[in-house]
Formats: C-alpha cells, structure tokens, sequence
C-alpha cells in the first residue's frame, strides 16, 4: 500500500496535488483520510470533500473514498489507549 500526504493550508503537497498524483501513477482507488477526528470542521464537511469532488472529474476511472467521520467508538477507543499509553509512561 502506498501512501501520500496532502494538506489544505499552508503546507505542499495539497491535497489535490496529492490525489492527482497518486492518481497519475495508477492508482485506481484512493481512500482520503483526515486526522479531524470529529464532525463540525470547515475543512472536513466542506474543503476535503470538495477536493474529492473534483478529482473525480479530472480522474473518471479511479475510485476515491473518503473514510470520514469516523464512529464515535473508534475515537473514544483511540483516546482510551492514548490516556493509557501515557497514564503509564514516566512523563
């Protein structure tokens, strides 16, 4: 599995430069990933799924799939072994 990093603000690649570059060297399913763990963010409802959008204009045979929100389950499951990691560390 490859993976590529693209950002929104601030930072290269963007995020559209990422997509299309996987998508130019032959990806055919891209699955887009944010660290915004939760819903109500301007860049994860609006900005990310737009640049998903126009992707697949520019790309018509690859697949692009944006593995977001994530269930709630799965964050308080991330944030527990978080608390734990450190809950145990000598920090």
């Amino acid at each position: 599995m490859d993976v590529s990093i693209g950002f929104n603000e601030f930072c290269e690649p963007s995020l559209e430069d990422a997509l299309d570059s996987a998508a130019s060297a032959g990806a055919k399913r891209e699955i887009v990933v944010t660290p915004m763990m939760t819903p109500g963010g301007e860049h994860s409802e609006e900005d990310i799924p737009e640049a998903i959008s126009s992707a697949k204009r520019r790309f018509e045979g690859v697949e692009f799939i944006y593995a977001w929100p994530f269930s709630i389950e799965d964050v308080v499951a991330f944030l527990t072994s978080q608390i734990s990691r450190f809950q145990h560390s000598n920090i």
